[in-house]
């Protein structure tokens, strides 16, 4: 599970990864319990970045004292198993998964057991932790396309927001502004086509039913 004041969670309970935002970090649970010194952050390449790192780090659980025995981490990114780096020292586990962009899906399942000094063994798993990084834009850029991104605070639901960030991949009060005209959001593809998004999702009670 992963929580946090920065991250958005999917609405009412329903499916889906966790939204975090750069210099916002969020935190790591196992069960209801926050991990002591946990945290797991989207870092851009640069600032208004689509492309980044995702940095982590927490404290296990155990006794004073207790050895690790075992740790197996698995990250998925949309899907598919990733090799990243990750270590454990002065009782904290801290790991980096590169080469990542907004909008993708990761996976965190980390597996790890302990013995303490009476010989008791542990076990922690620390899972179902998907994230999705979302951009946050620098005022003025273009992105390669014919306008600019501006900041415009707009009111809307979680659910809204959730389904807005989900198909832009950028934050919430954040528009792409072309000639007065202001989209969602806005991508130039690797054949150089512009793409001007507009996010739009019908509700019942809360939850998203349909989008478009």
């Amino acid at each position: 599970m992963i929580s946090g004041v920065g991250g958005l969670a999917p609405p009412n309970g329903s499916d889906g990864p966790v939204h975090i935002y750069p210099g916002d970090p969020v935190s790591l649970y196992e069960g209801a319990v926050a991990l002591p010194g946990s945290s797991l952050l989207f870092v851009p390449d640069s600032p208004g970045s689509e492309h980044g790192r995702i940095e982590w780090q927490y404290t296990p659980p155990w006794p004073p004292g207790s050895q690790l025995t075992s740790d197996v981490l698995t990250i998925t990114k949309n899907g598919r198993p990733v090799q990243t780096t990750h270590g454990f020292k002065n009782g904290q586990f801290y790991g980096t998964i590169e080469d990542v962009t907004a909008g993708d899906v990761i996976g965190f399942h980390h597996e790890t057991t302990a013995v303490d000094a009476r010989g008791d063994s542990f076990v922690n798993v620390i899972s179902g932790a998907d994230v999705m990084p979302i951009r946050i834009p620098m005022p003025g850029d273009s992105d390669g396309g014919p306008g600019q991104w501006v900041k415009k605070n707009e009111s809307m639901s979680d659910a809204s927001r959730y389904y807005q960030e989900a198909v832009t991949h950028v934050q919430k009060d954040w528009v792409y502004a072309v000639d007065g005209t202001m989209f969602d959001g806005f991508f130039r593809s690797a054949d150089g086509v512009n793409h001007f998004l507009e996010a739009r999702a019908t509700t019942i009670s809360g939850s998203i039913a349909r989008a478009r």
